[in-house]
């Protein structure tokens, strides 16, 4: 499917009119193409009660969802505020789980495309590597195994991680164990929380094991 980008950023705009931001002052509109060629707008609804507030993308897709739609393809951000808006981590969160064209490429194909970024041509999204990258959601499959497997642990290793980024830093808190080992070469905001405090780098420490 095609779909003139430009005009979805304009019934993006045209959403900002309507947001409801009397605390941030910062108005946000968004517009999401469905897989059966439908838009859906919506825009940030604020709240004092600040984590109850709910932003433009979330807004529009949570629209397209309650109509029966399931795939998203495109998603248009505008601010008035703001020359280019991006979408924070729990709105990336929710694109990625009803992004689901999932068509995968070999590198054949990704270096015959003859584009500067090649093009999924079953529903012309831009093509990454099977990775998460910084800032993108994770796979909710993924997050509810860890859950899983880390509440079921006798031993938890952590190594060579901040644990300041969330979703994953938050996972320390299923551990109900009490063997939990940190590694790491500067200190965590969990440092207190490890039984085992090892402040050196994870190569040199594994290196050592025999």
């Amino acid at each position: 499917m095609t779909y003139d980008y430009n005009l979805l950023m304009n019934k993006a705009k045209e959403a900002s009119k309507t947001s409801y931001s009397p605390f941030s002052k910062f108005a946000v509109g968004a517009a999401v193409l469905a897989k059966s060629g439908a838009v859906y707008t919506g825009c940030n609804v604020e709240n004092s009660s600040f984590g109850l507030t709910i932003c433009a993308e979330r807004c529009a897709i949570f629209k397209a969802i309650s109509e029966g739609e399931r795939e998203i393809l495109a998603v248009a951000i505008f601010s008035p505020n703001e020359d280019d808006c991006f979408p924070c981590g729990a709105c990336r969160q929710v694109m990625y789980e009803f992004q689901k064209c999932g068509k995968g490429f070999d590198a054949e194909y990704i270096l015959k495309s003859g584009t500067e970024i090649p093009l999924c041509d079953a529903c012309g999204g831009k093509i990454k590597p099977d990775v998460v990258l910084y800032e993108e959601g994770l796979n909710q499959q993924t997050l509810e195994d860890a859950v899983f497997y880390i509440s079921h642990a006798d031993v938890l290793i952590i190594g060579g991680t901040s644990l300041a980024v969330y979703p994953a830093a938050g996972l320390i808190d299923y551990y109900r164990g009490n063997k939990l080992v940190l590694i790491n070469k500067s200190t965590t905001p969990m440092d207190g929380r490890a039984d085992l405090l090892i402040q050196a780098g994870l190569g040199e420490v594994f290196s050592q094991i025999r």
